[in-house]
Parts: structure tokens; sequence; C-alpha cells
């Protein structure tokens, strides 16, 4: 592997905790699993950089590389260009579009020098197989879990009717090596071609990347990007000029100009142009796109005056020479509907008649970047809840975030790519607004079934009229709390504490956590609460929090049983507020031990086995109306007489979590 790609490989691992995850593999496929989630990272996150800040989860389900994995090792679905991880992403995404685009993107990633066309030919007959309606070969869970994301989308007669054409795949081949691809190979691709266009699919791109490219896409990552273009007239705005904005301008140009702006070096949308625009990722509810591509086709020289045109933000904006303009880092905040219209003509004869107007904003100012988003979309007021971010409480609570001393330092990233460029900051140690609402809505307002939702669900819900999260009057802390309780349970998973079957209910976790280690339902400043952070911050520590996880795992595990017992679904729990309230009656029943160590209240069992060792009488206890394992018991912690213990005997005990492991404590006999 040539050393800059390596380089690149090497910080990845690092800023992602990569060998803390791979560490249960063999060392012969440790590397090049590792090297499958870089790929995979890579190629995914071009136009939305910010995709896997606090979602590694979304990033291990998309590497789907392993047993059974049909010669697959990514597998992501987009909708409207924006990646999807679950069911409420769909949802909310088609709910809020007026129509839907539809694209599978599949990857198989070699750490190789030569190209092997045998694994090009698994890789494509898997393609194949997952694009079927059945399944016939042998899938891991992964590749499952997508194919019932695929399904949901084919299912839903509702979804279809919003369909703009048959969903699109594209197909990458990415490899370390930087050799080109064998007449053999190429053939290879273009039999496959043919039989994949048979498959009411579009296939918009099947090709070879090599190492090189891999290295430009991770430039484009983490550098600035600039662009330029040419333009017809061109007139600053200098009325009161605010002293942090640095240049202002409003131009005309042709259509064909303003395409290079819009597309990457592969000649695909640069999407991230749109990371500041919230109406890229909800869509367009009304019919403003149509209108606007029929006066494309119908009308090109009309579309300047009847188009409202496009608003950009940048960092630096300069006319190198009389028609020649040149943007730093630019931001498409208004006009993403117009600009998604021009890139989908950009290759018809007409579009070279089509002119618009472009205003241009240049500012370091994140502040004033913010008022300019809110006022060109403001007349969207559906959207309203999406513009959360810039608000000044998240600058304050990004600010308090930074001021923070405790390790682990956490950064609160409030806009795309905000850290990026920052190399010493580990990926692991980032949150976003995403996170924050989760994991508050999980512990602070005890809905731990609505925790998994999409933000912006969660957002319309608790920060509307009763402003029960982000209130600009809530203590800053709490959120802080959020954020290092969502840390250490992502610590805990990537170190294997928590076995990874428990990661869909990570809303369930932090709930129990918090309820046991102090609840509070006072978030407006006051004395009090620097006790409180300072108790639970305590629970935290590395050493007290491990003590914990037996515990917590135990709660979730019996609620589940009894779930279970009732005659519910094993399947049905997630999301269930029912669920939640028997939660919270197993959370009731927790107590302190003199030693500080957590146990449960007395509950009812009988012995199922009696033996000896050299250590004495022991027995196992299997508890009642509850499906888990049978507990331990040693004959010190049986309070009648030993003879008494035998398989059988009903007994009443409490359990205690020591040494990771969970026993019976002062057992006796329930007639006693």
């Amino acid at each position: 592997m040539e050393p800059i790609l390596q380089a690149q490989f090497n910080h990845f691992k690092k800023s992602y905790a990569i060998e803390d995850i791979v560490s249960d593999l063999k060392d012969n496929v440790k590397e090049s699993k590792a090297f499958e989630y870089f790929v995979n990272h890579t190629l995914l996150s071009i136009d939305y950089p910010d995709i896997f800040v606090g979602n590694f989860d979304l990033l291990d389900n998309i590497s789907v590389g392993g047993g059974n994995d049909t010669g697959i090792d990514g597998l992501g679905i987009k909708i409207n260009g924006r990646l999807v991880g679950s069911l409420d992403d769909i949802d909310t995404i088609v709910q809020n579009s007026c129509k839907i685009n539809i694209e599978f993107i599949f990857i198989q990633s070699k750490m190789q020098e030569s190209i092997d066309s045998g694994e090009l030919t698994t890789f494509c007959q898997g393609v194949m197989h997952f694009l079927r309606e059945k399944a016939t070969l042998p899938e891991n869970d992964k590749i499952k879990y997508w194919r019932s994301l695929k399904d949901y989308l084919y299912s839903k007669e509702e979804f279809i009717l919003k369909w703009s054409d048959h969903p699109s795949i594209r197909i990458y081949y990415a490899t370390s090596s930087n050799n080109l691809a064998s007449d053999h190979f190429v053939g290879i691709m273009n039999i496959y071609k043919e039989e994949m266009e048979k498959m009411y699919v579009s296939l918009s791109d099947f090709r070879l990347i090599s190492g090189r490219e891999i290295i430009k896409y991770c430039k484009e990552e983490t550098n600035s990007w600039s662009g330029h273009m040419y333009v017809n007239d061109i007139i600053p705005l200098t009325t009161n000029m605010h002293e942090q904005i640095k240049k202002a301008y409003i131009f005309t140009c042709s259509a064909n100009e303003f395409v290079k702006i819009l597309s990457n070096h592969d000649g695909t949308l640069r999407r991230s142009l749109f990371n500041d625009n919230v109406r890229d990722y909800l869509g367009n509810k009304g019919g403003v796109n149509s209108e606007m591509e029929t006066t494309i086709e119908n009308e090109p020289e009309m579309f300047l005056l009847c188009n409202n045109g496009i608003t950009i933000v940048c960092s630096n904006f300069e006319q190198i020479k009389d028609k020649l303009v040149k943007f730093d880092n630019p931001q498409i905040v208004n006009g993403c509907q117009t600009s998604n219209s021009i890139y989908k003509f950009k290759d018809c004869p007409f579009i070279n008649k089509v002119q618009l107007t472009v205003r241009v904003i240049s500012t370091d100012d994140i502040g004033i970047s913010n008022k300019i988003v809110r006022g060109t979309n403001k007349q969207n007021q559906v959207l309203d809840e999406a513009f959360e971010i810039t608000k000044p409480f998240h600058q304050y609570l990004e600010e308090y975030f930074v001021s923070m001393e405790r390790t682990p330092k956490i950064y609160y990233e409030r806009r795309s790519k905000q850290y990026s460029n920052d190399l010493l900051i580990p990926k692991t140690n980032i949150v976003n607004l995403r996170v924050l609402a989760q994991t508050f809505v999980s512990m602070y307002i005890g809905a731990p079934h609505e925790g998994h939702r999409h933000e912006s669900k969660l957002l319309d819900k608790y920060c509307s009229e009763d402003c029960m999260m982000f209130n600009e009057d809530h203590d800053a802390g709490i959120y802080y709390l959020c954020a290092q309780v969502w840390y250490m349970f992502e610590q805990a998973f990537r170190n294997k504490r928590i076995p990874s079957r428990y990661k869909a209910y990570k809303a369930h976790l932090y709930y129990i956590f918090i309820t046991i280690a102090g609840l509070c339902k006072q978030y407006t400043k006051h004395k009090a609460l620097d006790k409180y952070y300072q108790k639970v911050l305590q629970s935290l520590e590395l050493n007290e929090f491990e003590k914990l996880i037996p515990q917590i795992i135990s709660i979730f595990d019996r609620a589940v049983s009894i779930w279970i017992a009732e005659g519910r679904s094993p399947y049905a729990y997630k999301d269930s507020k029912d669920f939640t309230v028997i939660l919270k009656r197993q959370i009731s029943t927790v107590e302190s031990t003199e030693n500080g160590e957590l146990s449960l209240q007395m509950e009812k069992g009988r012995v199922v086995y009696v033996g000896n060792s050299d250590k004495g009488l022991y027995a196992f206890i299997r508890p009642e109306n509850s499906l888990d394992k049978d507990i331990f018991l040693h004959s010190s912690e049986f309070k009648d007489e030993t003879r008494k213990l035998v398989p059988g005997a009903l007994v009443i005990f409490k359990r205690l979590t020591k040494n990771d492991k969970i026993i019976a404590k002062d057992v006796c006999l329930q007639n006693k």
C-alpha cells in the first residue's frame, strides 16, 4: 500500500478506534476488515461528511463483509441522496418528499495489489442476488437487515407511487492497488452490466476505484474545497456592510458554468454543497420542482426571470479576472431545488440557454451564516424545527463542551465538518444534535422507546410548544452528561464489555443507567445541579461504570423476560411504551448494599440443581416468572438448614452483582 493511502488508513483506524472493534478477529483478517470499514466510510461520506459522526453503528451495519456476505463488503441505501439506516429514517424522508429517488450502493474492498476477476464475479452475483425478490443463498444478519429495508421500500404502494424512476444502483470494486483493470476484468463488468439492466433498476455507476482515487476522496472529505466559474454580470453589494461580512455580490451566470460548482470530479452531484440547506434532506413537498423543470425544458430563456435564484455562503470569494470568480468552501443555503433541477438537465442541449441569479456572501462568522440560512429559508414554515441547530443555545452548548476539562474530552459538532481538519480529535469523541436529542429523550424525558427515532421527529415533539428539550433556560451540564453517558456506552460496545446484541436497545440502557445513578427533573441552573453532576460523573468513571454494566444488563433482561412471559412478541418491545413501563418497574426494585453495590429486592425462585465442590455446597436457582438464566447460590448465603437445600425447594432471594457475575444472596425458603 502506498504511503499516503497507508497514512489515511492509519488515521481512520485511530480516529474510530477500529482496532478495538476488530480485536476478536483472527490476525490475518483484522487489517482487511479494517480496510473494509475505511473504504465504506470514505465512499459513503463524500456527500455528507458528518453522516457517521456519533453514529458508528450505521457504518458497522453497512460493513456487511464476513460469513455469508455473498461477496459484498459494503451495502448502503440512499433516499434522495441521504443514507438511511432504519425504517424510521425511511419514513421521515418519504413522508416529507413529493418524489423519492432510491439508490443502492454495493462495495467490494480488497487490500491487495492484484485485481481478482473471480472475486468480481462473486461480487456481481451477490449484487444480483440482493436485488432479487427472495434470497436463495445464505445471507448474514447484516445483509438480511438491508434486505428488510429494501423490501419495505418495495412493499408499500404509497412509497412506489412517489418513485421518480426505478431505483438506481452504484457498484464499486475498491482496491489499494493502482494497477489498471485487465481486459478480462472489464469484460466481466460489461457482462453483468447487461444482466443488471434487465432487473428493473438503473445502473448509474459501475467501476474500479484505485488506491489513488481513494486518496482523492479522503482529501475531499478533510480539506477545504475551492470552485471556479465564469459569470456574466456581477455587482458588489456594499450598502450598510456588516463588519463580519467580508464581501457580498450578486451576479448572473449560465447554467453550464454553475454545473462546474455542482459536480464532483467524477461527475456526480456534489451533495456536500447542501449541508447547510435543510431542504436537501427533508425534500420538497410542493410542486415547485415540476414547474421549475417545465420552464427549463420549454422556456429556458425565461428561467432567469421566473426563478428566485441561489444564495451561497462561503469563507472567501475572489474575482480573479473580469468574469472569472473563485469560491472557497461554498455552501448553497438557498436554492437547493434549483440546483438539483439544473444538475438533472446538465447534459441536455437546452441547458446552455438557461441563465440564473446567484447571490454570494463571504463570511467566517457562523452567526451571520445562521441568520442567512434562517432568513433565506423562512418561507417554508413546515421545516422550522430543522433550524434548531442555528439557535444561540446550541452555540452556547458547543462552547460549554470545549470548556470542560474532563477526560474523555467530548466535542459538540454543530456544523458539518466542524472538526474534520483537527486530526487530534478522534471521531469517537464527537457528538452532534442527533446524539444529544436521542440520549436526552431516553434519559431525562424517560422515553427510551422513542430514543431511536430520527432527530427531526424528536425535535418536532419536544422542542415545539412545551420546549422540553434544548430550552434556553436549561443548564448545559445536563446535555454534557448525555454526551458522557453516550460515550461510555459506545466504548463499552467497542471493547466488547456489552454484547453487540444489545446495540439496538441503547436507549433503554441509557435510561436504566441514569435512573440508577440518579435522575434529575430540574434542568434550569441551580446550585444542587453541581452536586448532581459530580454524582453522575462519578458513576461514569471507568471502574464504577464497568461495575454497573452487569446490573444494567440484568435489569433489561428481566424486563424482556417478563414481557415475553406475558405472551407478547419478542420482537416488538424496542419502541413500545408498555415495555418502558415494565422496565421502570424493574428499575424501581434497585437498592444499594452497604458496600455501595447494587442489588434487587426479594424475588421468588425454585432450586433446580444442588452440587458439591471443594469450596462447599452450591446450587442454582431458576427465577419465577422469568426467562433469565439460572442464578448461582453458595450455601453460605442459604439462611435455612443446609439439608433443606434440595432440588425443587421454593426460595426467596436477592440478586447481587459481584465480580461481573450475578449471584443469589440472603436466600431462604418461601414458607419461612
